[in-house]
């Protein structure tokens, strides 16, 4: 949806995208690529996981690409710095 809206985010002073995760991005940090909707071995504490990593991925893929700055809880600032 943000890809969908960045025209219009763009022209509006003032505007911003606010992507919401949690520490769970941490836990069995990794993305199952093979299996990505997790329809086989479903465990929810790593549905929900995958799902907060994805969110992390997605704002440093969406930051490198409207080389805007972030606002980043204390938490996320050292995942981003280590980059």
């Amino acid at each position: 949806m943000t890809m969908l809206l960045l025209d219009d985010l763009k022209k509006t002073k003032d505007s911003r995208i606010i992507n919401v995760s949690s520490l769970a991005s941490e836990y069995n940090a990794e993305i199952n690529w093979e299996d990505v909707n997790r329809t086989k071995n479903f465990n929810t504490m790593h549905a929900y996981a995958q799902s907060k990593l994805a969110n992390v991925l997605f704002t440093e893929e969406l930051n490198r690409y409207l080389s805007i700055p972030l606002l980043l809880p204390p938490p996320l600032i050292s995942l981003f710095q280590e980059n």
